[in-house]
Parts: C-alpha cells; sequence; structure tokens
C-alpha cells in the first residue's frame, strides 16, 4: 500500500490526457470564458463606461470576445439589448480590442475571434441576471457601413 500511495500521487498531480478538467467542480465546457481581464473603463463619444470582465467564449460557430457590463435593468428584448451594446461593440471593433490576446487551439494554431458580444448584466447581491448578445464582425461591418 505504502508503494501505491505515490503513484496515485504522481497521477493526480499530472493529470490524463483526455479527461475532463474540472472548474469550481463543473466541467469546463464550450462556454467557459478564457483569457479573462477587467474591470477597466473605455471612452466612447466622450461618455465613460465601465466593462466589469471581458473574455473569449468558444461558440460552436466560432471565439466570440464578450464584455460583461453591469446595467440597472434586463433589456425587454433583441432590439433593446443591442441598442445599450452597441457602442460597446463598436468601440472593440475600431479600437480592435477584441484582438487583445491570441487563444490557440490545440492542433490548429491561433483561433481569431469571429464576433463580438456583450452581457448586459445586472446584480443583486449573489443573484444575477441579464442578456446576452452578440454580432458577428462581419454584422457589425455592415452596421459601420449604415452609419456613415
Amino acid at each position: 500500500m505504502r508503494r501505491l500511495v505515490p503513484f496515485i500521487l504522481l497521477l493526480a498531480l499530472a493529470g490524463c490526457p483526455g479527461c475532463p478538467v474540472t472548474f469550481n467542480s463543473n466541467p469546463t465546457g464550450p462556454f467557459m470564458p478564457m483569457a479573462k481581464s477587467g474591470p477597466y473603463t473605455i471612452t466612447v463619444d466622450g461618455v465613460e463606461r465601465r466593462i466589469d470582465d471581458s473574455y473569449y467564449l468558444a461558440l460552436p460557430d466560432g471565439l466570440q470576445f464578450t464584455m460583461d457590463v453591469t446595467v440597472s435593468s434586463v433589456p425587454p428584448d433583441k432590439a433593446a439589448a443591442l441598442t445599450i451594446a452597441w457602442p460597446y461593440m463598436r468601440d472593440a471593433y475600431l479600437k480592435e480590442t477584441y484582438l487583445r490576446s491570441s487563444i490557440t487551439k490545440a492542433g490548429s494554431g491561433p483561433t481569431p475571434p469571429v464576433g463580438i458580444g456583450v452581457a448586459l448584466v445586472v446584480r443583486e447581491g449573489i443573484k444575477m441576471s441579464g442578456h446576452r448578445i452578440g454580432l458577428k464582425l462581419t454584422e457589425i461591418q455592415a452596421r459601420l457601413a449604415a452609419e456613415q
């Protein structure tokens, strides 16, 4: 038994390839935030705006740069959410902050973001609710072109 304990300890410390990794006792999944940063403040149209966190999410259609922003109430629908989120998305695209980190997918190299998202979050103590909205980079480019 004494010989078995160091062997088990070595396996526990080394991990095992292909085994699920856990974070806070939950399996990491495709929506696990990567390269998290924040809080920080940006200035958009002369107004200071706070970003609580920013990170990358591996979504089914590609990598999304996402920002968490605290709001006073959850927007009632996608249109209202986009109205609030758009200045953050526009700023991240124009200043290229969505490219702040490089995420490498095992076996295939760097994975560039394909979209930018904003999570509009209402915080009530430890309870959180909100609305997450995202746009593809091509959709952001089209909206910017329409603004001109």
